[in-house]
């Protein structure tokens, strides 16, 4: 049986919150996804710890950067690496739930989309913990849809994102001159592949609790800047103004 799913890990010096995701995704005897791991040239802590689960189970591949790439250039790598029809970016340090995986498979399945984007819990800037998604779940099967870029921006949370594997969109982005100091490369990747086909899932499914948020004084660069960056890398289909007045 041939796996519909990577889960695609970057990380870097965290083995004990990496440990604890491997404890959850190895908890599944599924044979539809497979668990890719990309270790961006941290110290032996985390080879250590992933050679112990690759001693029990045969569905997970590492790879250890000679030097260390960045967080972009690592998101990519993975992507690029993944041998799978989609691939589902997690960060080392999120707390995904013990049903995520099957939650995932089974809206891919149903939906057949180019981009997926599920829901997720996270405490806010006011210590609230708080809901970021949808109702029901919702599929655009073109641009003209679309009453607003909110959705689009959604795709800044890289865990959160599925994506269906496509190497053409990648090879376009790596080329650009900018590829290395862009942040959210997955929000690039995501315009473009949906500039190529057209099909976007919101899924009302709750896969995982954020742990992380940005810090007030890092609003401008992070919410403001770098997304904008993001969006005009490459050439996609979407309304350049639309994302300005978002």
């Amino acid at each position: 049986m041939q796996a519909l799913l990577t889960v695609a890990i970057p990380t870097y010096n965290r083995p004990d919150p990496l440990r604890h995701t491997l404890d959850i995704l190895t908890a599944s005897s599924s044979e539809e996804f497979e668990i890719l791991i990309c270790d961006d040239s941290s110290d032996l802590r985390v080879q250590v710890v992933v050679e112990g689960y690759q001693a029990r189970f045969s569905n997970i591949r590492f790879v250890r950067n000679p030097s260390n790439l960045g967080f972009n250039a690592n998101v990519a790598k993975l992507y690029e690496l993944a041998q799978t029809p989609y691939v589902w970016f997690l960060c080392d340090d999120d707390t995904i739930f013990e049903d995520s995986v099957p939650k995932i498979t089974s809206t891919l399945k149903k939906y057949e989309p180019t981009v997926s984007i599920f829901n997720c819990s996270w405490v806010n800037s006011y210590g609230v913990e708080s809901v970021a998604g949808v109702k029901a779940d919702r599929v655009f099967d073109c641009l003209d849809q679309f009453d607003s870029y909110d959705v689009l921006m959604r795709m800044t949370f890289l865990s959160i994102l599925v994506y269906r594997k496509d190497d053409r969109a990648l090879n376009i982005i790596k080329s650009t001159p900018n590829f290395k100091d862009n942040v959210f490369v997955q929000l690039t990747l995501g315009l473009r592949l949906l500039s190529q086909n057209f099909k976007l899932c919101e899924s009302a499914q709750y896969i995982l609790h954020r742990n992380v948020g940005y810090k007030y004084g890092e609003f401008y660069k992070f919410i403001l800047l770098d997304p904008l960056k993001a969006v005009f890398e490459v050439p996609n289909s979407f309304d350049g103004e639309k994302f300005i007045r978002w």
